[in-house]
């Protein structure tokens, strides 16, 4: 699930896939109240919705019993060039949360994932990186890595090694 804002109305639930080293999203819209009711394990409320994606993440929640894990919260400075489907973002003040799964609480105690002053770099786009771009983002001199932000919130609040999911 995903807020932009905490006095938002509406939640984006995103499913993340990979195929052949290609990510993709499928979301839906839920409401705040549907947000709550499947963060406290009522996962009949994702049927109401009529949507292919959530009717197939309440079978996934419903049999393998899924409760949340953790809150991943970061500022987000985002930068898009429509002409070639260019979109460059960082990611800041990585932090997360594992105690209190309330998406739209102010009172939410984080700790910092990466190191202070540390940010994360994302530079997505379809077919061609433009030449002028590749220039100015020294990219023959950086390493292609794929980072996950839920991934690095979850290392440090694990409790048991079987915690892995």
């Amino acid at each position: 699930m995903r807020i932009y804002d905490l006095d938002s109305t509406n939640v984006k639930f995103e499913i993340k896939n990979k195929a052949n080293n290609q990510v993709f999203k499928e979301s839906a819209t839920i409401s705040r109240d549907s947000a709550y009711r499947i963060i406290e394990g009522e996962y009949d409320e994702l049927l109401k919705y009529n949507n292919t994606m959530l009717n197939k993440v309440f079978i996934v929640f419903s049999t393998q019993l899924y409760r949340p894990k953790v809150i991943v919260d970061y500022e987000r400075d985002a930068f898009i060039y429509d002409h070639f489907n260019l979109r460059i973002t960082i990611d800041k003040n990585l932090r997360s949360n594992n105690t209190n799964f309330d998406l739209f609480s102010e009172q939410t105690h984080s700790i910092p994932v990466v190191l202070e002053g540390k940010q994360i770099l994302e530079v997505k786009y379809t077919d061609v990186l433009p030449r002028h771009i590749q220039n100015v983002l020294q990219l023959n001199s950086l390493e292609r890595l794929a980072i996950s932000k839920y991934t690095l919130s979850r290392r440090f609040l694990k409790t048991r090694n079987w915690e892995d999911n």
